[in-house]
């Protein structure tokens, strides 16, 4: 018979070239606003080496300490404790509140089970991806944009500069340098 695991895909993950990510950066807030806050949680992901979404929904004001993000990651449930660099300082200062949460999706007073907490992330995220496509065709960027993009990007743009891939590993939060060798490969073509 058939095999259902035959069925699948296999992931071809993409990574926004050089020229790509530069007419990212250049994305004009002020000229398109309703698209800014997508264009700042990308940025933050790309920035703190491909942070996850639902990492980025749950981070907390508490979890910012003397310059450092201090989280768990959700999939893994592996600590990260990351210096946090001056352009994703910036994004979290446009955001700052005296709300609990960092990013403002999550309601502290609405979003309490993990059930709302997972249903809010992902209409978010749904339209977060909507919204990069939009960007993508209005800044001329021909790979297909999503979220998980961000992520890709970071650990190309390290590569492209000469990071280790031990180091690579270790941001992505990779259990061992055998997958982060595998993901990086990936890219390279």
């Amino acid at each position: 018979g058939y095999s259902i695991a035959k069925l699948k895909s296999k992931k071809n993950p993409k990574s926004l070239t050089a020229e790509e990510l530069q007419k990212f950066k250049d994305f004009d807030l002020a000229k398109y606003p309703k698209l800014a806050n997508t264009w700042r949680y990308f940025m933050f992901s790309f920035r703190m080496f491909g942070i996850n979404f639902i990492d980025i929904c749950n981070l907390q004001t508490a979890d910012l300490i003397n310059g450092r993000l201090h989280y768990t990651r959700q999939k893994t449930g592996k600590p990260f404790n990351l210096l946090v660099t001056n352009e994703a300082l910036e994004i979290i200062e446009h955001f700052k509140t005296d709300k609990k949460y960092i990013f403002p999706i999550f309601n502290e007073n609405v979003h309490i089970s993990p059930t709302q907490k997972k249903n809010r992330s992902q209409k978010v995220l749904r339209k977060v991806n909507k919204d990069l496509k939009e960007i993508a065709q209005i800044q001329g960027i021909e790979t297909h944009l999503t979220f998980y993009i961000a992520r890709h990007t970071s650990a190309t743009t390290l590569k492209r500069n000469g990071v280790a891939t031990d180091v690579i590993s270790e941001a992505l939060g990779h259990q061992d340098l055998n997958t982060t060798q595998i993901y990086l490969s990936k890219f390279d073509n």
